[in-house]
């Protein structure tokens, strides 16, 4: 089972006879929040013994917008209300996030206003940077294609048999076991090419 993000991958999670019937199958959404937990599980096993580590700073990347954005929504609330009404807590609350809240005059008042929109705007700026890291990841992973595709391709066409319920442990080392092969007939190849 490779899942792409996609519900339709969740099905692949379920044990069927024939490989064809997986093209009929319909998931409820009870079928697929719970395939999602167990698709969950399997993917952080893998990470674990994969040591795959870009895994846990896309996601980390991903909260950081989520947070940035909430604090982004928060701060113009805020900002956008003490155009309409004063309100001296707000203010306060401004101040400790460090923008500079002049009320000595009403046009020093105005400006800083505008000031705080503008510099507001700065979490946008900061999301979109990181969103363009998080694209860059993605892109690369794209391009690299499915590892999981590519190994059991080259299982198949070494003819290992491997059993269907293949467990993530199980996977892992297989896949080490093939990298170590390919790499001695790599090997192999070059010395050919020297004494040859």
């Amino acid at each position: 089972m490779v899942n792409n993000g996609s519900k339709e991958g969740l099905k692949y999670l379920i044990v069927l006879q024939d490989r064809m019937a997986y093209d009929s199958i319909t998931l409820t959404e009870a079928q697929v929040l719970e395939l999602e937990e167990v698709w969950d599980k399997v993917f952080e096993q893998y990470n674990n013994l994969e040591k795959n580590y870009a895994v846990t700073n896309f996601v980390n990347e991903r909260s950081k917008v989520l947070y940035f954005y909430a604090i982004y929504l928060q701060e113009q609330a805020v900002i956008r209300s003490l155009l309409y009404k004063t309100n001296a807590g707000y203010i306060r609350f401004l101040r400790s996030r460090g923008y500079k809240m002049d009320n000595h005059s009403n046009q020093s008042y105005w400006k800083s206003l505008r000031d705080a929109l503008s510099n507001c705007e700065n979490h946008i700026s900061y999301i979109n940077i990181i969103k363009e890291k998080m694209k860059g990841v993605d892109g690369d992973g794209k391009k690299e294609g499915n590892p999981y595709d590519a190994i059991m391709a080259w299982i198949a066409s070494n003819d290992i048999r491997v059993d269907d319920n293949l467990t993530v442990t199980r996977y892992v080392k297989i896949k080490e076991i093939i990298h170590q092969r390919m790499k001695a007939k790599q090997q192999q190849a070059e010395k050919s090419k020297l004494h040859g």
